[in-house]
């Protein structure tokens, strides 16, 4: 019974150094053998860019994954009571064993877009995205603590996210300005989350 978001950020920073450490913090280049790989990870789609593409196509996928499937009604179960799901015929350890399962398969699938745009991989790559995903997820309405969100409010939280990540950019503001937002918006999210756990 512990943490699995605390283990999950203290997994990322160890394999994180052990890929540092094994890798010497070379970066990789590659070229694409396939035009057609190039195409559908990187490329444009009628004029739509791959990524964008991949965006929607995982959120539809996900959308009716959690609002149309058993499993999806088990997220929501073990997320917001686990005893109750027990009590109802629901193994929690094997939903989390899932949402895992899903959690690394999309990030696989995002690293491999992202290697595809820029031709190359680092081994600190990706750096400070998990609270960026975070915060999507909590502009969206997903609960910290499990048992309520959906993909669109996910999907509009992380295009809110990067919308103003552009602004900042077009403004020529102070990287920080973005970390102040990301952690700004958790650390009240955190507050929203707790005052609603008290309100129960």
């Amino acid at each position: 019974q512990i943490p699995s978001f605390i283990v999950t950020l203290g997994a990322m920073l160890l394999w994180k150094g052990a890929t540092l450490l094994y890798n010497g913090a070379k970066s990789l280049r590659f070229r694409h053998d396939s035009e057609s790989f190039k195409t559908i990870s990187s490329g444009d789609i009628l004029i739509i860019d791959a990524s964008f593409i991949w965006f929607i196509v995982v959120g539809i996928v996900f959308y009716f994954i959690l609002h149309h499937h058993k499993i999806g009604n088990h997220f929501f179960a073990v997320g917001g009571n686990r005893e109750a799901a027990i009590a109802i015929g629901i193994n929690p350890n094997r939903v989390k064993l899932i949402a895992f399962g899903f959690a690394g398969g999309c990030s696989a699938l995002a690293g491999v877009v992202a290697m595809s745009r820029v031709g190359s991989v680092q081994p600190g790559g990706g750096l400070g995205l998990e609270l960026e995903a975070i915060a999507a997820c909590v502009i969206g309405g997903t609960a910290l603590m499990g048992g309520r969100g959906s993909i669109i409010g996910i999907m509009l939280g992380t295009a809110l996210v990067y919308t103003i990540q552009d602004i900042l950019l077009l403004l020529r503001a102070p990287g920080f300005y973005f970390d102040m937002f990301i952690g700004g918006l958790i650390v009240l999210a955190v507050i929203t989350n707790t005052l609603l756990r008290v309100k129960r």
